[in-house]
């Protein structure tokens, strides 16, 4: 596995590279930086003292350190993978130890990101919006819907803030009203992305949201 993800790595001819895991895997990561030495290798530090150097979750990247040319990660499955590339705009390659392989998550990054695009260009005509709040530990965050709802009323829009614990499709389709034109979802970042964009309007993350309000397409902001 190391070996493919070393072959997936060179063809972009990375000069630095960081290595990054989930918790059951960043135990390993002092000793596969070792099977790295033809890259200059960096792993990140935590956002606070009880996660390892390196180690992520599904909406936290502070491990990610950003001047690096390529990330390298280790998690079962492809959603932590897929974050990191969203979040740093950088060539991602997944090692897998579940599946026993490495791959290239490049061009799955680049497909979302046109879908993410498309819904902020959506968006940005929308007059009426949705902030959800989430009521659950970790994704009640009061300051930035307080924030987000100031900002888009400046703008001179419409604004109502629903607060939700379980949100999915369904559950939007139950909120949505025929004068709604956008949602912003601030519970987490990976529902917008991941289970409501196909949903009939624009839902967006509050990184998106601040491009809205921002009028600023680039850099794409996430999660924020």
């Amino acid at each position: 596995m190391i070996d493919e993800a070393k072959e997936l790595a060179k063809k972009y001819n990375p000069r630095k590279i960081s290595l990054s895991a989930t918790i059951q895997h960043a135990k390993l990561l002092p000793e596969l930086k070792e099977h790295f030495t033809e890259f200059e290798v960096e792993i990140g530090k935590p956002s606070n003292p009880f996660m390892l150097d390196g180690q992520i979750l599904g909406c936290d990247y502070k491990a990610i350190p950003l001047d690096v040319d390529l990330h390298i990660n280790i998690s079962g499955g492809k959603f932590h993978a897929l974050g990191i590339g969203l979040y740093t705009g950088k060539p991602v390659i997944n090692i897998d130890p579940y599946s026993q392989r490495a791959e290239d998550l490049t061009n799955e990054v680049s497909k979302i990101l046109k879908i993410r695009y498309s819904k902020i260009m959506q968006a940005l005509d929308a007059k009426t919006w949705v902030i959800i709040q989430g009521i659950k530990v970790g994704q009640n965050r009061p300051l930035m819907v307080k924030y987000l709802e100031k900002k888009l009323k400046e703008k001179g829009y419409k604004v109502y803030v629903v607060s939700n614990k379980v949100l999915n499709v369904e559950t939007l389709r139950n909120i949505d009203r025929s004068y709604i034109d956008a949602y912003i979802v601030t519970s987490c970042p990976r529902l917008p992305t991941d289970d409501l964009y196909n949903f009939e309007k624009p839902v967006l993350t509050p990184g998106e949201a601040r491009m809205v309000i921002n009028n600023k397409l680039e850099p794409y902001i996430f999660p924020w």
